[in-house]
Protein backbone atom coordinates (compact mmCIF):
# COMPACT_ATOMS: atom_id res chain seq x y z
CA UNK A 1 0.00 0.00 0.00
CA UNK A 2 1.38 3.37 -0.94
CA UNK A 3 1.49 5.94 1.67
CA UNK A 4 0.22 9.48 0.40
CA UNK A 5 1.95 12.48 2.16
CA UNK A 6 -1.20 14.85 1.87
CA UNK A 7 -3.06 12.16 4.48
CA UNK A 8 0.02 13.18 7.45
CA UNK A 9 -0.61 16.63 6.81
CA UNK A 10 -3.54 17.76 9.61
CA UNK A 11 -6.49 19.83 7.47
CA UNK A 12 -7.05 22.34 9.71
CA UNK A 13 -3.50 23.85 9.47
CA UNK A 14 -4.89 26.81 7.02
CA UNK A 15 -8.08 26.76 6.89
CA UNK A 16 -10.27 28.34 3.71
CA UNK A 17 -12.01 30.42 5.98
CA UNK A 18 -8.57 31.86 7.71
CA UNK A 19 -6.98 32.47 5.29
CA UNK A 20 -8.12 35.17 2.80
CA UNK A 21 -5.92 33.52 -0.13
CA UNK A 22 -7.16 30.24 0.29
CA UNK A 23 -11.02 31.69 0.58
CA UNK A 24 -10.36 33.48 -2.76
CA UNK A 25 -9.34 30.49 -4.08
CA UNK A 26 -11.97 28.28 -3.04
CA UNK A 27 -14.94 31.13 -3.98
CA UNK A 28 -13.88 33.38 -6.90
CA UNK A 29 -13.97 32.91 -10.63
CA UNK A 30 -11.24 31.61 -12.71
CA UNK A 31 -10.17 35.16 -13.98
CA UNK A 32 -10.71 36.92 -11.13
CA UNK A 33 -7.46 38.98 -9.38
CA UNK A 34 -6.34 38.92 -6.08
CA UNK A 35 -3.88 42.22 -4.97
CA UNK A 36 -0.71 40.87 -2.59
CA UNK A 37 0.61 43.58 -0.44
CA UNK A 38 2.47 43.78 2.99
CA UNK A 39 -0.80 42.83 4.87
CA UNK A 40 -1.37 39.55 3.41
CA UNK A 41 1.39 38.22 2.36
CA UNK A 42 1.95 36.46 5.65
CA UNK A 43 -1.14 34.55 4.62
CA UNK A 44 -0.13 33.59 1.59
CA UNK A 45 3.31 32.51 2.84
CA UNK A 46 1.09 30.40 5.00
CA UNK A 47 -1.25 28.77 2.11
CA UNK A 48 2.14 27.69 0.12
CA UNK A 49 3.85 26.26 2.98
CA UNK A 50 1.09 24.04 3.47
Amino acid sequence: MRHNIFDSIPSDIVSGKDNVFANFLQTTGLYESMKIDEDNIEELILLLDG
